[in-house]
């Protein structure tokens, strides 16, 4: 069993306990990921055209799948934590690296509707990848750095952590609605919405390196104040450029 040896703050969350059940569902998304492979492979067109963006939404879902098993695998070590510290700022970096994971997920099923189906299919599915998984998934990170917030010592961070935690979510909003009005200066974006898997797995790895340097840490090592709202700036920044790149209107990416 996990010991909580220390004093309970906050709302005496602790993410120990629920990082187990995090990682199963990790591992199963993981498993969707390689049997979508599996079906891709089984359904690569003659076409040159779309199969050229058939073999693209493989490299969207292998990215997928390679980062979802690297959350199982954070979540699984957080979930033999031991302190309420040292977890809440393992998990910090453990939500980072959820969102892009699903985020591949589901752009692999945008991109294979994209080619199967037409563009002005995709076009919808893409808009609500693009816009409501980030969305959801800024809200989720803000909530685990409130829990951390909660935990350190107030200083001049504690209260900017507090305003982001939620002026976050409202900000990607305004940020996604401006690029929605102005997405056909974006068209020219679609050679580094190509990159995106490569760059999601860069995000997940660069989490898992900051995960394990906090777990080779000592047991009451927590994030300060400023680093947190340094985060939440950082994964807004990464939420509109995700956004960007799937809402943008160029529709060359699918099969030409």
């Amino acid at each position: 069993m996990i010991l909580l040896a220390e004093t309970c703050t906050g709302r005496c969350w602790n993410p120990a306990i629920t990082a187990g059940q995090y990682g199963a569902i990790a591992g199963i998304l993981a498993g969707f990921s390689f049997t979508a492979m599996v079906t891709v492979i089984g359904r690569l067109p003659d076409e040159a055209q779309r199969r050229i963006g058939t073999e693209r939404t493989l490299v969207i879902l292998l990215a997928s799948f390679i980062n979802l098993i690297s959350v199982a695998v954070l979540y699984s070590v957080l979930a033999g934590e031991q302190s309420v510290k040292r977890a809440a700022s393992e998990e910090v970096f453990a939500s980072a690296a959820v969102a892009p994971a699903i985020a591949m997920l589901l752009f692999g099923l945008v991109q294979f509707i994209e080619v199967q189906s037409g563009s002005l299919t995709a076009r919808a599915f893409r808009l609500i990848v693009g816009l409501v998984l980030p969305f959801i998934g800024l809200i989720f990170v803000g909530l685990v750095l409130g829990e951390v917030r909660y935990l350190a010592p107030r200083s001049s961070g504690y209260v900017l952590v507090g305003i982001l935690q939620w002026a976050s979510p409202v900000l990607f909003l305004v940020g996604a609605a401006v690029m929605w009005w102005r997405r056909p200066r974006f068209s020219q974006l679609a050679i580094l919405r190509r990159r995106l898997p490569y760059l999601s797995m860069l995000h997940v790895l660069i989490a898992g390196l900051l995960f394990s340097w906090i777990w080779a840490s000592g047991p009451d090592i927590l994030l300060p104040s400023l680093v947190i709202a340094l985060l939440q700036l950082v994964l807004l920044a990464a939420a509109l450029l995700f956004t960007m790149l799937l809402v943008s209107s160029d529709d060359e990416y699918a099969a030409k």
